[in-house]
């Protein structure tokens, strides 16, 4: 099994090698996520930084979830439109969390500010919100509002229909969603993935 990451250095997110580069390991690597991990790829292993991210959320190259274990997990475009049959049940949203993608849905994009003050949400119920959602893939971040450090910035939230529209579609059963994850995950990871 093998992992295409790119070693550590500075990106010049300029550089059409460097991007090229970039779309070849992303392209390689179904899933990642966030923060480091001890055995999963990661942004960081990947030699990525924020700037390439928020561009690979921005240009629908990425689906933001929090599908592995609620940490910010990465979709590569193919995985997202195979992972959808599996995901997006709205029996396991809370009325809160229904809510929500209700007014998103009819909204388009929004804040996290935004959705708090109209819907009246406290910051711990509003989180348990965002990781339904995220997780069961009804919701996803589509852009930058504002950067807060080098390493991170708030979003413009929006739903999976919303991104869907500029996102390359890909048939969901070009692959089985078993042979696309098995390089990273076991059989049962897999499946607990699919819960």
């Amino acid at each position: 099994m093998v992992y295409l990451f790119i070693k550590h250095h500075a990106i010049d997110m300029n550089d059409n090698r460097t991007n090229d580069m970039i779309e070849q390991v992303i392209s390689n690597t179904p899933l990642f996520l966030c923060n480091a991990h001890e055995r999963l790829p990661s942004l960081d292993k990947m030699g990525g930084d924020w700037d390439l991210i928020m561009k690979l959320i921005e240009t629908r190259k990425v689906f933001y979830s929090r599908l592995y274990k609620n940490r910010v997990t990465y979709l590569s475009n193919e995985l997202y439109w195979c992972m959808k049959s599996y995901k997006q049940r709205w029996e396991k949203l809370s009325q809160t969390s229904q809510k929500v993608f209700g007014f998103l849905d009819g909204f388009g994009e929004a804040t996290t500010p935004e959705i708090k003050n109209i819907l009246l949400l406290s910051d711990k119920t509003f989180a348990k919100c965002i990781n339904e959602l995220t997780k069961e893939l009804f919701i996803t971040a589509v852009a930058k509002e504002r950067q807060i450090n080098n390493n991170w910035s708030s979003f413009y939230w929006g739903t999976y229909k919303l991104w869907e529209q500029t996102a390359k579609k890909c048939p969901s059963d070009s692959q089985d969603i078993y042979t696309i994850l098995a390089p990273i995950f076991s059989e049962r990871e897999i499946q607990q993935l699919l819960k």
